[in-house]
């Protein structure tokens, strides 16, 4: 038999050694490998998930261990990772970069301090001031903002209203 196993991923292309698997013979991955389920070892074997993210889950395999990029979602890795039948996942060995509290803990200081230096560098009005401000904590945490609707008198509470954003897990903390 072939020292790799050729598999096509939801498009993506990926050779994985035998010895990987074999570390791991209770996974789907290992069973649609073997020789009783591959009668063609060279033969390509196709899974109809998502590609991309097919790389962590070989990477948990191999270390234990992963690290996911921003665009690539903890629940949507473990997810995989029950499909392909890896057992006693540990999703605190799985990490997703920032926390939601803290994305939304660093858009919030982020907001601070740019309405701090906007309101010592020119008179700005409030809404103004907060769309500026929201705009930035956007930009520099490239993530999803969320307010609280309690802060009735702010520019951001008025942004809320107005429908520039929308309320959401803020409020949930």
């Amino acid at each position: 038999m072939a020292e790799t196993c050729r598999f096509n991923v939801g498009g993506s292309k990926y050779e994985v050694s035998r010895s990987l698997l074999e570390q791991h013979p209770n996974t789907m991955l290992a069973r649609i490998s073997s020789e009783q389920w591959q009668k063609d070892p060279e033969k390509e074997i196709f899974i109809d998930r998502d590609g991309d993210r097919f790389r962590y889950c070989l990477d948990y395999l191999r270390d234990g261990h992963v690290a996911l990029p921003v665009t690539v979602a903890k629940k949507a890795l473990l997810q995989d990772l029950e499909y392909y039948g890896v057992e006693g996942v540990d999703e605190g060995s799985i990490d997703d970069g920032l926390s939601q509290e803290v994305k939304i803990s660093k858009s919030l200081k982020v907001l601070e301090d740019t309405m701090v230096q906007l309101e010592k560098e020119a008179e700005v009005d409030c809404l103004s001031c907060a769309i500026m401000c929201y705009q930035r904590a956007k930009q520099v945490t490239n993530s999803a903002f969320f307010i609280s609707s309690k802060d009735k008198d702010c520019g951001l509470a008025r942004m809320l209203h107005y429908g520039l954003i929308t309320r959401g897990s803020v409020d949930k903390h």
